[in-house]
């Protein structure tokens, strides 16, 4: 081995090897100085806290009632009070409106009003029908003004 280093061409490859090197160290060291040495890279930093962190779940959805009614008005007017409040049990026969009642009021004393006139006229056809009848039995009237008196009653 130590032949071959004698030799003439082993210098040229080991002169060749060293100067690459050198080259190489030279080249590195020049590339760290430009960088401008060694700068502290900035890092974020907080203080940890042991804690219980608390679960909330999100859902998208909706609400439905087990049980639901239709609540639906048997008359019509103007409600005046509310005895419930929304959301609010139920139970059947339970008063949950007031409507006004002035209304209806003047439609039962209409009624009342119409009643009297009908039993009036039912009155006063009743006696043309029995005075008619006195009359048809004297050959005064004729039949068919009868049948219309008794028809009328």
């Amino acid at each position: 081995m130590l032949s071959f280093i004698r030799s003439g061409r082993a210098r040229k490859a080991m002169a060749a090897a060293l100067a690459a090197t050198f080259v190489l160290s030279v080249a590195g060291c020049g590339q760290k100085q430009q960088q401008g040495g060694n700068k502290a890279a900035l890092v974020k930093t907080m203080k940890v806290i042991k804690r219980d962190t608390p679960l909330v779940y999100d859902y998208t959805g909706f609400v439905q009632a087990q049980q639901e009614m239709e609540l639906k008005a048997q008359v019509s007017g103007q409600i005046t009070a509310k005895y419930f409040k929304g959301g609010d049990t139920v139970s059947a026969g339970q008063t949950l409106y007031a409507i006004d009642q002035r209304t209806y009021q003047a439609n039962v004393l209409n009624a009342q009003a119409g009643l009297a006139n009908a039993r009036a006229a039912l009155a006063n056809a009743a006696l043309n029908a029995e005075r008619y009848s006195t009359l048809y039995a004297q050959n005064a009237i004729s039949k068919q003004v009868l049948d219309n008196a008794i028809m009328q009653r």
